[in-house]
Parts: C-alpha cells; structure tokens; sequence
C-alpha cells in the first residue's frame, strides 16, 4: 500500500494516514465502519477486521503488533456478547483509546 503519514509530536494519539491506494474498496470499508465518539468528536473508524487486514498486509513491525492487539480486542468483544453485554461503540472506543492504534478515516472528494 501507497500512502503518506502525519502525526503531531506533541500529541502521541493525534495521527492521520492517507492512503492512495487500498486492497479493500473504500464502499465495503464505508459500509463496515462505525461512528464512535472520543472525547468531544465523533469519528467514523475502520472496522477491526478491516484494520486487521490492512495492517496485515502492510506488514512492518508495529503494524503486526497491532494485529495482535486488534485480535484481542475482537476477543474481549466476543466474551462480553457471550456474557450478555453489549460490545458496543463505547467499548469500540476504549479499545482505540486502549491500543492507540490508529482507525479512522474520512472520504476526500
């Protein structure tokens, strides 16, 4: 994948990747992603699974780090459904919070 990243070095969780390319069509991830609200903003994020696959197959270090940490949020999330709770996006959020693994996204004209 083709892509350019920013960050501010002030913030650690303050990031934003662009793609120029991706292996998933922009309308199945669109339909896939979910609106989660951290702090005062609502963000539209990338599935966890969809991330998974990205950060699969851009495949450096950190990004298979992430998968590890994606695949145990997909985890917890399971065990909270099979408990009777709801895995819902504030749980999504914390995860996010948690991992600090970067999700959304937003659709440039």
């Amino acid at each position: 994948m083709r892509g350019l990243s920013f960050w501010d070095p002030q913030v650690a969780l303050r990031d934003v990747d662009v793609l120029a390319e991706s292996p998933i069509a922009f309308e199945e991830l669109w339909a896939r992603s979910q609106i989660v609200v951290l702090s005062t903003t609502s963000v539209r994020v990338v599935s966890i699974r969809d991330r998974i696959v990205l950060k699969s197959i851009a495949g450096r270090p950190q990004d298979l780090q992430d998968v590890e940490a994606l695949e145990e949020i997909l985890k917890r999330q399971a065990a909270m459904r099979d408990e009777g709770r709801r895995a819902d996006e504030s749980s999504l959020a914390d995860a996010i919070w948690a991992t600090g693994i970067p999700c959304g996204f937003v659709s440039l004209p």
